[in-house]
């Protein structure tokens, strides 16, 4: 979070800020801000993505058929 700054200039007329000062504030995620739906979702899309990594790091270690390079299974790895 930042908590000091400071004024360096402006670009047409709209001022520029230099950050001076910060602190970190921790916090915990949690889900009860999510109603029953939401939360199916959110794991059914964590579900989805570690399926998906554990296939990529199968095919990477072990091979097999169409896609056994980086530039095969591009396309699978911005899924993850």
């Amino acid at each position: 979070m930042i908590t000091q700054r400071e004024k360096v200039g402006e670009v047409d007329q709209r001022p520029i800020w230099k950050v001076t000062g910060t602190e970190v504030i921790s916090y915990q995620r949690t889900l009860l801000h999510l109603n029953e739906q939401q939360v199916t979702y959110k794991y059914t899309c964590t579900l989805h993505r570690t399926h998906v990594a554990l296939m990529v790091i199968y095919k990477v270690r072990y091979g097999g058929g169409a896609g056994n390079t980086v530039e095969e299974n591009s396309s699978v790895f911005s899924l993850i």
